[in-house]
């Protein structure tokens, strides 16, 4: 599971570098695979929390492109937002069939990922930028990054309270024995 994972998040990268060059189509074609291979492999999905979590992250995303000069610059974006929110979705089903401590790993390196190109942005003087403002590099960092981390942190803190429930319940019994 964790290494199919690991295949889906760096198909969705490429996914996402050759939307941002130019090639919608073959973006698309990526989206659609790192979507297909997770269906495929695993059947054992929650439907309802599926489609809920593409459409609150579709909605989301969709929220902050209304409010920005991004989709001048990348007209077709809504539509590989689809393919993101859907691939979203599926991730986060897969996490939540994970153990805790390997969910870890994925939120580390979303975090330090959203860390560093933050770091750059800031770093980067305003001159450097055409008509693509910060304000919207960091709205396309957010809408590429915050779809996956935000998932992946709701799966790992569900996670710590469940285990800590767990182990609270198993130390009572214990006590009362």
């Amino acid at each position: 599971m964790k290494r199919l994972l690991t295949y889906n998040y760096w198909l969705m990268i490429v996914a996402w570098c050759m939307f941002l060059n130019g090639f919608n189509f073959l973006a698309s074609l990526f989206g659609l695979a790192a979507c297909a291979v997770l269906s495929i492999k695993y059947k054992r999905f929650n439907h309802w929390r599926m489609c809920s979590v593409g459409l609150i992250t579709f909605i989301t995303i969709s929220l902050f492109l209304k409010h920005s000069n991004i989709t001048y610059f990348f007209p077709k974006l809504s539509a590989f937002l689809a393919i993101v929110s859907i691939n979203c979705s599926l991730t986060n089903e897969c996490l939540s069939l994970l153990k805790a401590k390997y969910v870890v790993p994925f939120l580390v390196v979303m975090v330090v990922s959203v860390s560093v190109l933050s770091i750059i942005t800031i770093v980067l003087p305003n001159s450097s930028y055409s008509l693509f403002t910060k304000k919207s590099l960091y709205l396309m960092e957010a809408i590429i990054f915050l779809p996956y981390l935000v998932p992946c942190a709701c799966t790992y803190a569900t996670k710590l309270v469940k285990n800590h429930k767990k182990l609270n319940i198993l130390q009572s019994k214990g006590a009362t024995m």
